[in-house]
């Protein structure tokens, strides 16, 4: 698909913040909570969230604030379409659960599997291969990033930003662990 500059237009929403939830239950199981905190900046009915062309992306849930809106929510062109009655200006946090498969992922875009080990290439597209997000590189966040994981399985958790809390084990077994990451620094979602 052809883009022009004559065609752009800027975002009508800007996400402030993101926190990321992964929940690794092995290469063939993520769980992804994406968390986003979305202001938008003129009058819209939906919200568009970018997702992956190849429906790799499955859609658990979404959140607008404190109410679930899943069964309102639709896919159109691969794009997640959530509909907005929140006012212009006003905060919101709009949550959405994904499921993706790192093993079956054989783009080398988003979060894919390579040997023992997961990794992530989103450039310049690939993070609606994780979830629905508006993946463009005009919309800068921060970004809290949590990864959980079978320790033998995934024995480093690594993301950007800085390490700001772990865990030592998880309740007597020690078979899962986590860590936060947190990056301070407003950037677009391929380099989250």
């Amino acid at each position: 698909q052809k883009h022009r500059r004559l065609d752009y237009a800027p975002p009508p929403f800007a996400v402030r913040h993101v926190d990321l939830d992964f929940r690794i239950d092995g290469g063939d199981r993520v769980t992804v909570t994406n968390t986003m905190h979305v202001t938008v900046s003129s009058e819209v009915d939906a919200l568009r969230l970018a997702g992956a062309e190849d429906g790799s992306v499955e859609l658990e849930s979404v959140r607008v604030g404190d109410e679930d809106v899943t069964a309102r929510c639709g896919v159109v062109d691969h794009e997640l379409v959530v509909p907005w009655s929140t006012g212009v200006g006003v905060e919101v946090e709009v949550t959405v659960v994904t499921r993706i498969s790192p093993r079956t992922n054989t783009a080398l875009y988003g979060l894919y599997e390579c040997g023992d080990v997961l990794v992530t290439q989103c450039e310049a597209q690939g993070f609606r291969r994780l979830t629905y997000a508006p993946d463009r590189p005009d919309v800068l966040s921060t970004y809290t990033v949590r990864i959980e994981a079978p320790r033998k399985l995934y024995p480093t958790l690594l993301s950007n930003g800085d390490l700001v809390e772990q865990s030592e084990h998880d309740g007597d077994t020690g078979e899962r662990h986590w860590v936060v990451f947190h990056d301070p620094l407003p950037k677009p979602s391929y380099l989250f």
